[in-house]
């Protein structure tokens, strides 16, 4: 069936090109026979053909016996057939670079994503580090592994992140831990204490235990 919808004749020539057999069911067309001659030494021949007001395209290959040519077979296919299998073709073959266009942006960007997230997560940390967020956890080294092109490089700078951050948070803890103290001794020290200006030498601050001996508040104090 699909045959039919393209071929619209065959026939064959022998070596004097006259018709020895075609499949047109009423005469065989006048002027066809020499219309698409081929040369002795033509592997094949293909010629656009206005048949019957259709637009055919006729191909010609030679019958040969041993090297010499002793005939030859006509196809003649239907142009407007051919052009619409073409663009059938044609715009399968754009469907499919469309889509692998797609996929491979698509992979890409995941692969990108996948690369560069352990730049992503010491940007976001570095950022909450600044705004003084010592509490941020920083994984960095696990989530490299086997992430990343670089990822001997992104490891390195992902471990010195780490210790980097380890560190403030360490001078953190000791900071606050020695405010404590500083705190606790203020408050609860067996001699008075003063907290002065050291350019101007005035009271900033008094102990309890100031208070206690000189006999004045804090406030009447500073």
């Amino acid at each position: 069936g699909e045959r039919r919808l393209l071929i619209k004749y065959i026939f064959i020539q022998d070596r004097q090109a006259d018709v020895l057999a075609h499949t047109f069911a009423r005469p065989f067309p006048q002027g066809l026979q020499s219309a698409n001659l081929l040369e002795t030494d033509e592997p094949y021949k293909i010629k656009l053909l206005r048949l019957g007001g259709e637009d055919v395209y006729d191909i010609a290959v030679p019958v040969l016996e041993g090297i010499y040519k002793i005939g030859s077979v006509h196809l003649g296919l239907y142009k407007k057939n051919i052009d619409l299998l073409l663009g059938k073709l044609r715009s399968t073959f754009i469907a499919f670079v469309s889509v692998v266009i797609v996929f491979c942006f698509i992979l890409s960007h995941r692969l990108a994503l996948f690369i560069t997230q352990p730049i992503y997560e010491l940007t976001r940390i570095s950022d909450a580090l600044s705004q003084g967020k010592f509490e941020v956890h920083l994984d960095l080294e696990r989530q490299v592994e086997g992430r990343s092109a670089n990822k001997d490089e992104v490891s390195r700078l992902a471990h010195s992140f780490n210790n980097m951050t380890k560190v403030i948070i360490q001078s953190q803890a000791s900071l606050r831990e020695s405010e404590q103290k500083y705190r606790s001794l203020f408050a609860s020290g067996p001699t008075p204490i003063f907290v002065l200006d050291r350019e101007s030498f005035t009271i900033l601050d008094a102990s309890p235990m100031a208070e206690e001996t000189y006999g004045y508040s804090s406030a009447e104090l500073r």
